[in-house]
């Protein structure tokens, strides 16, 4: 399994990179990742996270290496300001967008978080999820940037979450 400091997490055939003002030693580790065969089935697949962080150099770097993929190499960048990305790679990328989450699905978030934290609401718990989601703004990570903050076993109340996020 390769695996560099700059790596999130590392999958059979998945790897995941914040490339957020990487490096050059770091941008050329991805940069090699993108040649380098790991999987057994041939199929591989590169997540950059945070794309709109790359300096201009990075992005010239990764753009050569772009242009001569092998086959079987999958490259999605994700980002939050593609304005941030050169034209070259936008120009290269075939763009899918999220929307943000349903009420149902970030109920069903909060409640599989939860569950996995072992989690426990003292309160009126949707109250308390309606909250969440409120002031998160239907946004997954954001629900997840709270919950993670969370202490695994916890019992939750209303008074307990405004240590997690401001409550008015």
């Amino acid at each position: 399994k390769h695996v560099i400091s700059q790596s999130i997490n590392s999958y059979e055939g998945i790897h995941i990179y914040n490339m957020s003002n990487l490096d050059s030693t770091a941008v050329a580790a991805v940069r090699e990742d993108l040649n380098i065969s790991f999987t057994k089935n041939g199929i591989k697949m590169i997540i950059m996270d945070e794309a709109h962080g790359m300096r201009d150099d990075a992005q010239d770097t990764l753009l050569t290496a772009f242009e001569s993929l092998p086959e079987g190499v999958h490259i999605i960048i994700c980002t939050t300001n593609r304005a941030k990305l050169k034209s070259a790679i936008i120009s290269r990328s075939v763009p899918r967008y999220f929307s943000r989450l349903s009420t149902q699905e970030m109920m069903r978030l909060i409640e599989l978080r939860f569950t996995e934290k072992n989690i426990r609401i003292r309160a009126n718990d949707t109250i308390v999820s309606n909250y969440l989601i409120s002031y998160a703004g239907h946004e997954a990570r954001a629900i997840n940037n709270i919950i993670d903050q969370i202490p695994e076993g916890s019992d939750l109340s209303m008074e307990d979450l405004e240590m997690y996020v401001p409550i008015f």
